[in-house]
């Protein structure tokens, strides 16, 4: 699943590209989309850290794995937005509030209910304890409509709620956190259950590996594979033409040569992104109009082309 990236903080001719994310899978005949017992992942640094939001490292693969285990409210595909604790969505512009309406058989991975309450319990967390990849202080208030429907009301429209919220706030269940004072040095088991696919199992800092197990209960079907294990190694295209792992990740242009290999190939055209950024603090780029002249002057897409070799796509000036 692709993530939500944070909101831009860098000032003009700012340039995100985006680069495809590339996962290399071993087809395996006659499994199709049945059941699989597991899948090995490789993975060349391992240690991420613990995969709660506040134990797990501040970068892409750290928040993937704390996905596993913490559902957000909405998700998103190659088609837009969709369901993930909230079935369904929508904007009340009177109100300047987000009305969610949950899945009604979501659950905890202890059994127990998750409810609007746990929502707005959340976001009063993360007020009083700040969440390194979103930011709630644009929430003026929540209100809570019964179990399954809660309402956010926005200080200021916030167009990219949606997604910098909705879809990045992992949803904290309020029977567990609510008497944890220092989530930095809460790692007791409890610290792992959350509403997501896959239970937390183990994690392993010294060989940087890590053990999901499927949760059968989750609202949208048990995952395919029962179990999820990152595998650290120095040569992830070894391991995985010896059979030690099913994933590895791979540079774009070796995606032809290794599919004519027999290998299949799995693509997300947004797996990650560059940025190209400009020093205000010395001439000529101090001066706004310079800078506004080079962002016009400048050829985006050959730029691309030729520092990433074809394999990615501009996508907008982050900010004026």
């Amino acid at each position: 699943m692709p993530l939500t990236k944070k909101p831009c903080r860098v000032h003009n001719l700012a340039m995100i590209i985006f680069l495809p994310a590339i996962l290399l899978l071993w087809a395996a005949p006659g499994t199709g989309g049945q059941q699989v017992q597991e899948m090995r992942i490789a993975d060349s640094k391992g240690d991420w850290g613990y995969p709660n939001p506040y134990q797990h490292y501040p970068r892409g693969p750290g928040y993937v794995r704390m996905s596993w285990v913490f559902d957000t409210l909405v998700w998103k595909d190659q088609d837009g937005y969709v369901p993930a604790l909230a079935k369904s969505w929508s904007y009340d512009q009177q109100e300047q509030a987000f009305v969610f309406q949950l899945q009604p058989d979501a659950k905890w991975h202890d059994g127990r209910p998750v409810t609007a309450q746990d929502v707005a319990f959340t976001v009063q967390y993360f007020q009083e304890h700040p969440y390194y990849w979103i930011s709630v202080d644009d929430i003026r208030e929540v209100e809570v409509r019964g179990e399954q429907e809660v309402v956010m009301h926005l200080k200021r429209p916030y167009s990219a709620f949606i997604s910098d919220v909705g879809g990045t706030m992992p949803i904290l269940p309020q029977h567990i956190w609510q008497s944890v004072g220092d989530p930095r040095k809460f790692v007791q088991p409890q610290a792992f259950i959350g509403s997501g696919p896959y239970k937390f199992v183990d994690f392993s800092k010294e060989k940087g590996s890590y053990l999901f197990q499927a949760f059968a209960d989750h609202y949208q079907g048990q995952p395919k594979a029962e179990r999820l294990i990152y595998v650290r190694t120095g040569q992830p295209m070894v391991s995985l033409s010896t059979g030690q792992v099913d994933l590895a990740g791979i540079q774009p242009q070796m995606a032809d040569k290794l599919e004519r290999q027999g290998f299949e190939v799995i693509r997300d055209e947004r797996g990650w992104n560059k940025k190209l950024m400009i020093n205000h603090n010395k001439p000529p780029t101090d001066e706004k109009r310079f800078r506004q002249a080079l962002a016009y002057a400048m050829d985006r897409q050959e730029l691309v082309d030729k520092a990433q070799q074809g394999v990615g796509r501009p996508a907008w000036p982050c900010c004026t």
